[in-house]
């Protein structure tokens, strides 16, 4: 038997006539009867006998629909399950970010995402520049979200944005208190560099190196977090990027903006080895609008 063949000896089973099978199945009555007939043919029996102007399931037929019962409700799993796949209802999701935008920026739109879909499970990995392009092509991530990332083969490229590098400085007077502030009225202070951090790191080295050639670093960190962490110290300041500035910021720091604003952009990066999915599509377009604020 054919699935559309269960299908229609399942309808007139359950509602006992040929006219109430095409009635639920929104399909003509010869149809019914003609795929009926077909059916028997291929099965060599009847699955029901007229009897005083009413069908009857045969002994066969009662002996069938007990499996028949079961493949139908499999159909309607699938067919719900598609549906719920359709309306992003369902699924799970893989996302990759820095720890950067992890501290709030991913948390925020994860909140967003999860209010319209309650039932989606996202799992969330934080990642080091350096490894995005394996955990990609490995389809270990859906999708990554990173500041400023290096041209990648086979992968899919999204801007969502940008941001903007800041300079953090203890919260104290010896340094200047306006919010805004030019690199070189720090040339006198022990500066915390990050290098080998990523792209950010590379920018900021870039900048401070270009303005202040007679300073050397004091101490040199692999990650923004901990050059924050340095600079609550009293021991000097960082250039770093906003998120993380203003995520772990308290009342031993500023955060000052550049003279010359210095911005990155806020990337995410699907493999190109494979379609997107519609639910990444809609978490994608949540994270579109969620840093075009």
């Amino acid at each position: 038997m054919r699935l559309r063949h269960i299908e229609i000896f399942h309808a007139i089973y359950t509602t006992g006539s040929i006219t109430s099978a095409a009635r639920l199945l929104n399909v003509s009555q010869p149809s019914v009867s003609k795929v009926l007939a077909h059916a028997e043919l291929q099965l060599g029996f009847k699955l029901f006998e007229r009897v005083k102007g009413r069908l009857i399931a045969t002994p066969e037929a009662d002996m069938l629909i007990t499996e028949a019962d079961r493949i139908f409700n499999q159909m309607a799993t699938i067919s719900d399950l598609a549906d719920n796949i359709l309306h992003h209802r369902t699924g799970k999701i893989g996302i990759g970010t820095t720890m950067a935008l992890g501290f709030v920026e991913i948390p925020q739109l994860i909140k967003q995402f999860h209010t319209q879909h309650p039932d989606v499970k996202i799992e969330l990995q934080t990642l080091h520049n350096q490894n995005i392009a394996n955990h990609l092509l490995r389809q270990q991530s859906d999708l990554t979200i990173m500041f400023a990332p290096r041209d990648i083969p086979d992968t899919r490229r999204y801007d969502f944005g940008k941001g903007k590098l800041v300079v953090v400085v203890p919260n104290h007077d010896d340094y200047p208190v306006d919010d805004t502030i030019n690199i070189n009225a720090l040339r006198q202070k022990p500066y915390i560099s990050i290098r080998k951090s990523g792209p950010l790191g590379d920018l900021a080295s870039e900048h401070i190196d270009s303005q202040l050639t007679d300073t050397k670093a004091v101490i040199q960190v692999d990650t923004y977090y901990v050059a924050i962490q340095i600079v609550k110290q009293g021991i000097g300041w960082c250039v770093i990027d906003e998120f993380t500035a203003s995520a772990n910021a308290n009342d031993d720091v500023r955060i000052l903006s550049l003279e010359e604003p210095i911005e990155y952009p806020i990337v995410g990066l699907c493999s190109d080895l494979q379609p997107v999915s519609t639910l990444i599509s809609d978490f994608i377009s949540h994270a579109e609008q969620h840093f075009l604020r």
